[in-house]
């Protein structure tokens, strides 16, 4: 059994740095993605829908929130100052079986002073469309294009466009917003939360429309959050008091109950001897690791090779409300460029555990904790990789083998060799003591 040295994090420091360094031009877009969520794509961004009346007795808006961040733009040097990034935005709507039922196209113009904006992972960039379409079931497909760069990145959504009664009691779909604010007339700013991940400040709030409720009565709201494996994670019961034709309804939920990962929001609506049910599912990611790690336990139990063993002890014996801290604390110490709201360490070392997980898992074994996932994560990739799939002889070892791999990193003028311990694809480091001597 080879050891896994978790005492050789400054050499990660080194090739990670270096590759980023090497990797990213500047006002370029990162190539990092949500892996198992966003569509293979070269520009990320984030897409929200929901459906609310329309005013018609037969149909109702289907209405879709776009966000992007500056960072996912290219931006070019404006004329008179500046820069400048453009961008267009396809958004059609189909029904289920593929017919193409109507699209707006809009181009989007975004100027910002200095280079911090350009690079801006907190700024975001929001485009809203409105369609008024009758009842039923659609599919929504939206498409952003860099016009500097011409990269694509697509979203696809599905919804349900339900009839709005002008008199009886009826209710909005689920929208989430990150805080709950106000204009200067005390009316709601309408900015839904578009994004998969958490934000910084861990707020969560659920907004829904209620119709049609006798001003001054009362109605009852039941909040039900459920996680992935169907266990309820939170539960809120409150009443609210209704202004008529149309309430806003608010829920401020506790996120202390959500760690990361995706949930169900199922949310009933009584009034008198009448019950509606809406339900909306919801991601709740941290940002800067794949989103196929279900929760805050597997984020950091992937944190093996990069802490050392305190450090990885303290942190993996946490209770549930302390990990999402000891997470946090422990990449803002690791934090390359503390200065930027990025952290490409986290986001170069996430992206190869993800890589890892998605080529070099066998037998029930995750990419991550095998032998060249291992390498992989902690070296990068080869620059040359010699596959052997008859060969008996490795290294100073003979054994009869199905296959054997190396891989070369000409920087440092070393081959690691891999074997085919069984045949089934799980290979073993045969010259573990190389690797040591190039993590030094």
């Amino acid at each position: 059994m080879i050891s896994r040295n978790r005492g050789a994090t400054h050499a990660l420091f080194v090739f990670l740095a270096l590759a980023y360094t090497c990797a990213k031009p500047a006002f370029a877009t990162p190539s990092f993605h949500p892996a198992g969520f966003a569509s293979v794509d070269s520009l990320s961004f984030d897409m929200e829908v929901i459906s609310l009346p329309s005013g018609s007795p037969e149909g109702s808006n289907l209405q879709i929130f776009l966000n992007i961040t500056n960072d996912d733009l290219q931006f070019i040097k404006a004329d008179h100052g500046g820069f400048i990034a453009q961008f267009t935005v396809l958004v059609e709507i189909r029904a289920l079986k593929g017919e193409r039922l109507d699209s707006l196209k809009i181009t989007e113009q975004v100027k910002v002073a200095d280079i911090s904006a350009v690079t801006s992972r907190v700024k975001l960039q929001h485009s809203r469309m409105t369609f008024q379409l009758p009842a039923g079931d659609y599919s929504v497909i939206a498409t952003v294009t860099d016009k500097e760069t011409n990269s694509v990145g697509v979203r696809k959504a599905t919804a349900s466009l339900q009839v709005f009664s002008m008199t009886e009691f009826s209710v909005s779909g689920i929208l989430f917003f990150n805080k709950i604010e106000r204009d200067e007339f005390g009316g709601l700013v309408f900015r839904p939360r578009v994004s998969i991940y958490q934000n910084e400040a861990r707020k969560l709030v659920a907004y829904v429309e209620v119709y049609n409720v006798a001003a001054e009565d009362s109605f009852l709201l039941h909040l039900t959050i459920h996680d992935q494996v169907d266990s309820t994670v939170y539960e809120q019961t409150s009443w609210k008091q209704s202004h008529g034709k149309l309430t806003e309804a608010l829920i401020e939920v506790d996120c202390k109950a959500l760690q990361h990962g995706r949930f169900s929001a199922g949310l009933g609506v009584k009034y008198g001897d009448k019950k509606l049910n809406v339900a909306k599912s919801f991601n709740w990611f941290i940002e800067g690791f794949p989103v196929k790690l279900s929760d805050i336990h597997q984020a950091i139990e992937v944190l093996k090779y990069l802490s050392d063993k305190d450090e990885y002890q303290r942190m993996m014996s946490a209770s549930e409300s302390e990990k999402y801290n000891e997470f946090t604390d422990f990449w803002r110490r690791k934090d390359l460029t503390p200065l930027t709201t990025q952290n490409e360490l986290r986001d170069e070392y996430y992206s190869r555990v993800a890589f890892t997980n998605a080529r070099y898992g066998a037998l029930g074994t995750e990419g991550w904790k095998t032998d060249m996932g291992w390498v992989y994560i902690m070296l990068g990739p080869p620059d040359l990789i010699d596959r052997d799939p008859y060969n008996a002889r490795i290294g100073t070892t003979v054994r009869t083998v199905k296959a054997t791999q190396s891989w070369t990193y000409y920087k440092q003028n070393r081959q690691l060799n891999f074997y085919d311990v069984n045949g089934f694809g799980r290979y073993l480091l045969d010259n573990p003591q190389t690797f040591y001597d190039m993590l030094r």
